[in-house]
């Protein structure tokens, strides 16, 4: 509806192959391979919207907070990577942002992150995939207005990021990659704690 192109089923989500290997010599270090989103969205070949999904039937409860953790580490990565290429040639426009979905069962929650400060991660719509004939038209509805209110946020993102650049001298490019640079970039994903066998507890 928007002109907007998605893709499906493991795809790779590049801003993270990129934080992974930024530090590396290209020369003499292997290239890590980066983390893979169930869905992206995509927008002058930036990844504008990344989705995590579990099964809907019986998936494993851990399930949930491993994808809320990879999908916000994911959007920041890529705030990361849009600010950067942006500011090689223009200001990046106020409000730059990114967004993503969890899905876990048969209900979908919808993020959006930008920055002003310090990284907002907000979660601002959910639906419900109706997966029996209780309600199933207006848990339906419902579904499908939610999709076409992130279709008209994300129209609106790339409506703003193709306004007229305010484009910088050589100085001021400069000074903007480096501070991109020093953006504190997250690294792994938190250590799990081990169960204690039953024998060694007190």
């Amino acid at each position: 509806m928007y002109g907007i192109q998605t893709r499906y089923l493991e795809v790779l989500i590049t801003a993270v192959e990129g934080r992974k290997n930024q530090d590396k010599d290209h020369f003499v270090d292997a290239k890590e391979i980066g983390q893979y989103a169930d869905a992206v969205a995509v927008h002058k070949n930036r990844q504008l919207f990344l989705a995590e999904e579990a099964s809907v039937h019986r998936p494993k409860s851990e399930k949930r907070r491993q994808d809320e953790f990879k999908l916000a580490r994911a959007m920041l990565d890529s705030w990361i990577e849009h600010v950067g290429s942006i500011s090689r040639l223009a200001i990046p426009h106020r409000g730059l942002a990114v967004f993503g979905s969890v899905s876990f069962k048969n209900e979908t929650r919808l993020f959006r992150m930008d920055f002003q400060g310090a990284f907002r991660l907000q979660q601002f719509d959910l639906f419900i995939i109706p997966l029996n004939k209780d309600d199933f038209g207006g848990k339906m509805r419902a579904a499908i207005v939610s999709c076409l209110e992130l279709a008209a946020r994300l129209h609106q993102e790339t409506e703003r990021r193709c306004q007229p650049p305010v484009t910088l001298d050589y100085n001021d490019r400069i000074a903007l990659a480096d501070a991109v640079r020093l953006i504190e970039r997250t690294t792994s994903t938190p250590t799990k704690v081990p169960n204690t066998p039953k024998k060694n507890r007190p």
